[in-house]
């Protein structure tokens, strides 16, 4: 007997997203039951007094997705802790983290001042460890998984291919690379360019104009061989690289048979 698998997606959303919500109502995608709910993810869920609040042993499946830039170093290990307090006996996590580390395939992009791509990247890292973010928390994902008391715990890198310098059916190459320039030109734009009243900004516009149009000139270039690491877990080595098809079934045992979710990433 097939039942009801119930889940609960979390990322960082945008406030843009309300925006949309009457036009959502209207599309017919298939999807019976959706509720939205802002939360802190820094503060434990069990502040939460509304009457909408997660509650212990709730969900069969959750899917925690790109949240390095919101969560705090130290908050890793008690975030997931209360991650497995939702899950249903027998549930599943599922977390994926990209790391914005710039890479090459054919070693073309060094590890240089002289390169926009690692000076943006060298930027990433040193605004988010500044703002008590782990911008390569993909890479302790396992270890605290297992900390946790998570059985099963496969994690693992997957290249995220930049570009269509590797291009099959299916690869995300061209999407991404739109992606990737657009978060280039916004995520340090603030921490690079902006400062709080009577403090001065560690770049100028100019300058931050000038390394990021550097930066995106570098992703135009399909001769680097361009990629980043994502870390996925569950981990599925079979399945490389990320595909616009790629679909994760996740299966949980409930009363009476076999339930089975899918997540298209």
């Amino acid at each position: 007997m097939l039942q009801q698998v119930v889940g609960v997606d979390i990322y960082l959303g945008s406030r843009d997203d309300d925006e949309d919500d009457d036009d959502d109502e209207e599309e017919n995608d298939g999807i019976q039951e959706f509720e939205k709910k802002r939360w802190n993810l820094n503060a434990p869920f069990r502040t939460d007094a509304s009457t909408t609040r997660l509650r212990r042993e709730q969900f069969d499946l959750i899917n925690s997705r790109f949240l390095a830039e919101g969560i705090n170093t130290n908050r890793w290990r008690p975030y997931i802790r209360e991650l497995k307090e939702l899950l249903k006996p027998g549930g599943w996590l599922q977390m994926v983290e990209l790391e914005l580390v710039f890479q090459s395939d054919n070693g073309r992009l060094a590890p240089s001042p002289s390169e926009p791509l690692f000076v943006w990247s060298e930027w990433y890292r040193h605004t988010m460890q500044q703002c008590d973010k782990n911008p390569r928390i993909g890479r302790l994902l396992g270890q605290h998984l297992q900390s946790e008391g998570f059985d099963s715990v496969s994690v693992g890198p997957r290249r995220l291919e930049i570009g269509r310098w590797n291009s099959g059916p299916g690869l995300l190459d061209t999407d991404i690379r739109a992606t990737m320039s657009k978060t280039i030109e916004t995520l340090l734009l603030w921490p690079c360019a902006g400062a709080l009243a009577g403090q001065r900004p560690p770049m100028s516009p100019d300058q931050y104009r000038a390394m990021v149009q550097g930066a995106q000139t570098q992703l135009q270039d399909d001769s680097l061989r361009l990629y980043c690491q994502v870390y996925v877990a569950p981990f599925d080595a079979a399945v490389l690289p990320l595909t616009m098809q790629q679909v994760y079934c996740i299966r949980t045992q409930a009363a009476g048979g076999t339930s089975s979710t899918m997540i298209e990433l």
